[in-house]
């Protein structure tokens, strides 16, 4: 790796570092966030200050005073982007369609919907995710939890929904609105579905550079148009 490559590496890990800490805790002053992330007071400055111009990071009021000098607190923007989970219900006949929430990068729920269906096509699956992601140009990723078996690639074998039996919908909507789409396999339990779809993106971490980081492996981004 070369120094310029290094360095590079050092600042995103420090970034993420600092992404990481924010998105654990509801704020954190400056120091508190240095201390954690073991990065000087002027690294720390330096990258807050490119957070905060990109928008991922807000800064609060000042942490009341013990004597001293009040300090800034700081905290991740909720409203950064946002994260679609759905998945494919079959619990109750009478309840059979596709489950939607739309959640902030705290996790906290936005929006919710159900769209009751006797069975699911991927045309219906596609079409609802396409509409929601048109509808809020903030949703950056998908999960999607599924009632049945989803391969390495994404695509899917359901008893419940066999007409969705081969349909890969990350490769199809991944192409389609240049977005992260993450499909898992779900319980039976609606609320443990939308955890399963959400978890792992819930810790999406977001470059100034525009590139979109999960774990620190790069994403897809993008706009739909």
């Amino acid at each position: 790796m070369t120094e310029h490559g290094g360095a590079a590496a050092l600042k995103q890990n420090n970034l993420a570092a600092l992404r990481s800490a924010l998105y654990h805790t509801d704020f954190a002053t400056k120091k508190e966030l240095a201390e954690q992330c073991r990065l000087s007071l002027a690294a720390c400055t330096a990258l807050l200050g490119e957070m905060i111009d990109d928008g991922q990071v807000l800064e609060l009021a000042f942490a009341a005073s013990n004597g001293g000098r009040p300090a800034r607190r700081f905290s991740i923007n909720p409203n950064y982007a946002h994260i679609l989970c759905l998945y494919t219900d079959n619990n109750d006949a009478e309840r059979s369609g596709i489950a939607l929430r739309v959640c902030d990068l705290k996790g906290n729920s936005l929006q919710e919907k159900f769209c009751p269906l006797d069975d699911i096509l991927p045309e219906d699956l596609t079409l609802f995710i396409t509409q929601m992601v048109q509808a809020d140009p903030l949703i950056r990723a998908v999960g999607i939890g599924i009632s049945g078996v989803t391969d390495r690639e994404g695509a899917i074998e359901s008893l419940a929904f066999p007409a969705l039996n081969g349909f890969n919908p990350k490769k199809v909507l991944e192409e389609q609105l240049g977005i992260t789409v993450i499909t898992e396999n779900c319980s039976k339990n609606g609320t443990y579905r939308f955890i399963t779809a959400l978890k792992p993106l819930s810790a999406v971490l977001f470059q100034p550079s525009g590139a979109v980081y999960w774990n620190r492996t790069p994403l897809h981004f993008g706009r739909v148009p």
